[in-house]
């Protein structure tokens, strides 16, 4: 025998279940002590007899008939067994299986007793009992809740007289409704049982009544079931109303309530708990029926919760509190509120507790607090004004650019309305957040603002924004600064306007250019003849006359000179400059028409002015022509015609200038084109459009500006110049003739003889001996005719060869006229000349000259 043999065979002998073995004709062959007990009353075995020989005939008959079934189905059979052993009737539940030879065949049968007797005959107690108990009971199956039996005292409550059949119980749902109905069946389910359930019974005339319910389970007819006693508390419901309304709110709370609900026993137990504690413990409600905290819960939670039950206890109170704890699931953040339920007798015989699981509420907090986070941060660092406004047009929210756009604190602006924050602003955006409240699309508009710091241009979006109703009650905005852009774009206008301009001033130039040039030679025979004529008429009348002729030749020089410095912008003249002396100088000048056309002049000149370093005969020009500017546009007036003129100091340095008229003004439409070169409102013949450009340039080259300034009526311009030293301005005085030793001879190139003429004999004077070559063609064949010159004194333009060929042609064929070669010309500033000019190193004479400057070239030269 081997070891496991030895071991069930101590099994089979000491197992308290009931084992046998018979052979095919029901012969006992092996029985252990639990057998030999059940079919022996005394000493003695069962081994060797038939199984008939120990009970009556129908049971035996019973075994015989599993007997066959297993010979006729090879399968084992499990049958509910009733025998008489003794005279004492037996019960118990017989399992009983074949047993094969080597062959396979079936040899014998094993059986397996489970006596069932004691319960049993408890049920048949209960049975006797429940028919004649006054208290309605009932019993059912657990799993579908079908009534198997009822006693007459529960088809007595519910009014079902005649017949109690069990069925028709059923079949009514004794329930009141439907939905208590399933509420008690998931109670009966989730808790195993149950003292007090009150609930609402269905009585067979249609109306329903209070009852208390409670149940046990129990195992009935092998079947685990419910018995359920049902009593009649309609009498006792007035007197408990308050008790029975706590009740039913905490049973509908309990049922329906979508959070997890709880009672705990006074041996901390959980004996009620809903559905919804499967949410907390992440196990089924009836898993933690029977269970305690510290099976649930880790041990500081547990701890905690231990603690919390002892103050209710000792206080009577409720307790709540938050509370974060570890589950198989992880952590779980919880509300739990937490109170005592006493009994009739005032003692607390359960902790109830309501827990709330708040951890998706937590999650959703902190991602609302991530999401404002998010936002925020998106809102304060916005290069943009970001805000909404309620129904109200109060300010909801606003960001910091929008403060800083305003100069104010963002907190506060907070609560109001844009009238009480930027009266313009809110004049200017009214119309657009009238019109989004009305038609509830958004509204998109450049608009431009006068803020405290300064201007501002901004993209002005505004959109509606519905509430939690759909309503479109509010309002939001944005304000997109494009400031930058807008200048930006307005200095590429200027830039274009600028550039259009110089093209003008180009074009200006250029025939301002040829036109000084041509007046430069005529000027120049003026200039020159009056100095010859001033001289050998001197001390008469007639030179005095020459002397003013040649003084106002020389101013017509200048001024042209000024056109051709404005036209290739040539640096002005600086010298020392009384400003005041100027303005009445110019006065004087325009006094004849301002004195015809009925204008008052009103000065108001500074005394205290210091002097300018300018070039007063371009200043003096710029005056001239403002002054005509006033006097052509206050003809237009009827009426009173005033000019007034003032000067005055500006803090930063600035010598300031008004002329301020109460003409027709400068209509607003043409304001910002009025110094454009050819720019003219006048008549044709009354105007060129060239005045008020050059005085412009002249006054940017001095450094200051000239500008049309805002006025009620008529024109306000303003001159502004930079005051500073300049150099003394010395009157040219023509030097005493001193003829050059020798006589040297000098050869005259120009293409008009007459100003080759009036050089000839101012030269002459010098004691030169002078030859005139009318063109550079013709100085090319005097020198190849073998002239002897001293000085060769060349034009620039000439219509043949030009100053500048005849040069080259001296560079290559006579090179030691190069360093004896002057120029004399009426436009040194034109490109040509200029080029030619920068190219060579050579002494210039400019149109018209004096006698003086006419000296300085000679002695440059010897």
């Amino acid at each position: 025998m081997t070891a496991m043999d030895a071991l069930f065979d101590e099994f089979f002998a000491r197992s308290p279940v009931p084992f046998f073995v018979k052979d095919l004709d029901g012969r006992f062959v092996r029985l252990n002590a639990a057998a030999d007990a059940l079919f022996v009353e005394r000493e003695g075995s069962a081994l060797g007899t038939h199984y008939s020989d120990h009970m009556d005939e129908g049971t035996a008959a019973s075994i015989a008939a599993v007997d066959q079934a297993i010979l006729g189905t090879g399968e084992p059979q499990l049958r509910r067994q009733t025998f008489v052993v003794g005279g004492e009737e037996r019960y118990a539940l017989a399992a009983t299986f074949p047993l094969r030879d080597e062959a396979g065949e079936i040899a014998h049968f094993g059986v397996v007793i489970l006596e069932t007797t004691e319960a049993v005959k408890t049920e048949k107690r209960f049975r006797a009992l429940s028919e004649h108990h006054p208290v309605a009971m009932l019993i059912a199956r657990l799993e579908d809740n079908e009534v198997l039996l009822a006693n007459p005292a529960f088809f007595e409550l519910i009014g079902i007289p005649g017949e109690h059949d069990a069925a028709k119980i059923s079949k009514a749902r004794w329930l009141a409704s439907a939905e208590e109905h399933e509420d008690y069946r998931r109670a009966v389910l989730s808790e195993k049982d149950r003292d007090i359930y009150e609930c609402r019974v269905r009585h067979a005339s249609g109306d329903w009544f209070w009852a208390s319910v409670s149940w046990r389970r129990i195992d009935y007819d092998g079947e685990p079931a419910v018995v359920v006693s049902v009593v009649d508390i309609g009498d006792k419901k007035e007197a408990e109303a308050k008790l029975l309304d706590s009740e039913a709110r905490l049973k509908a709370f309990l049922d329906h309530a979508p959070v997890a609900m709880y009672l705990k026993d006074a041996d901390d137990r959980y004996a009620v708990v809903n559905k919804f504690i499967a949410q907390i413990f992440q196990r089924p409600a009836k898993d933690v029926i029977g269970m305690t905290p510290p099976q649930l819960l880790d041990p500081q939670s547990a701890k905690e919760a231990a603690e919390v039950d002892a103050i209710i206890r000792e206080t009577r109170e409720p307790h709540v509190r938050e509370a974060t704890f570890e589950t198989p699931a992880g952590p779980r953040s919880t509300l739990s509120i937490r109170f005592p339920v006493i009994d009739e007798e005032g003692e607390i015989r359960y902790i109830g507790g309501v827990i709330l699981d708040t951890s998706e509420v937590k999650q959703a907090e902190a991602a609302m607090r991530e999401s404002e986070t998010r936002l925020n941060a998106f809102l304060q660092n916005a290069p943009m004004t970001m805000f909404m406004k309620d129904e109200d047009g109060r300010f909801l929210i606003m960001n910091e650019e929008g403060g800083r756009q305003l100069a104010m604190d963002p907190e506060d602006i907070i609560g109001k309305t844009v009238e009480e924050v930027s009266p313009m602003i809110a004049k200017a955006g009214e119309p657009y957040e009238a019109e989004v409240r009305k038609t509830g699309k958004p509204v998109t508009v450049q608009q431009e603002y006068r803020l405290e710091h300064g201007r501002a241009v901004g993209l002005n979006i505004r959109f509606p924004i519905p509430d939690v109703n759909g309503e479109m009650t509010r309002v939001g905005g944005v304000f997109m600064d494009v400031t930058k852009q807008v200048v930006a774009e307005e200095e590429l206008t200027r830039s274009r306007d600028a550039l259009h301009q110089s093209e003008k001033m180009n074009a200006l130039g250029s025939l301002l250019a040829g036109v000084s040039h041509e007046l430069n030679n005529p000027l120049a025979i003026v200039v020159g003849e009056a100095a010859i004529l001033e001289e050998e008429a001197e001390g008469t009348e007639a030179g005095e006359a020459a002397a003013r002729i040649k003084k106002a030749a020389e101013r017509c020089g200048r001024i042209v000179q000024t056109f051709l410095a404005m036209a290739r912008q040539k640096e002005p003249q600086r010298t020392e400059t009384d400003l005041n002396a100027l303005i009445k100088s110019s006065l004087e000048l325009a006094a004849y028409g301002l004195r015809s056309d009925g204008i008052e002049v009103v000065e108001e000149l500074d005394p205290d002015l210091p002097k300018l370093s300018a070039d007063p005969d371009q200043i003096a020009q710029v005056l001239l022509n403002l002054i005509m500017n006033a006097s052509q546009a206050l003809q237009l007036c009827e009426g009173e015609r005033r000019l007034m003129i003032r000067t005055s100091r500006t803090n930063d340095g600035m010598a300031r200038i008004d002329l301020i008229d109460n003409g027709p003004g400068v209509p607003e439409d043409i304001r910002r084109r009025i110094f454009e070169p050819f720019f003219t409102t006048k008549s044709v013949g009354s105007g060129t459009g060239i005045g008020l450009s050059f005085s412009h340039g002249i006054a940017e080259a001095h450094g200051g500006a000239l500008s049309l300034e805002p006025s009620e009526a008529g024109a306000h311009f303003r001159l502004e110049l930079p005051i500073g030293e300049g150099e003394e301005r010395v009157e040219e005085v023509t030097p005493t003739p001193t003829p050059v030793e020798g006589g040297k001879r000098v050869l005259v190139v120009d293409d008009e003889e007459e100003l080759a003429g009036t050089l000839k004999r101012m030269l002459e004077r010098e004691g030169m001996q002078v030859e005139i070559a009318v063109g550079g063609a013709q100085a090319i064949a005097t020198l190849e005719e073998g002239g002897a010159f001293d000085l060769i004194l060349s034009d620039l333009r000439m219509p043949d060869v030009d100053g500048p060929a005849f040069y080259r042609w001296i560079e290559e064929n006579r090179p030691e006229y190069a360093k004896r070669f002057g120029v004399v010309t009426g436009d040194i500033l034109g490109p040509s000349a200029t080029r030619f000019l920068s190219d060579v190193d050579l002494p210039v004479l400019e149109k018209p000259f004096s006698r003086g400057r006419l000296r300085a070239l000679i002695e440059s030269f010897f």
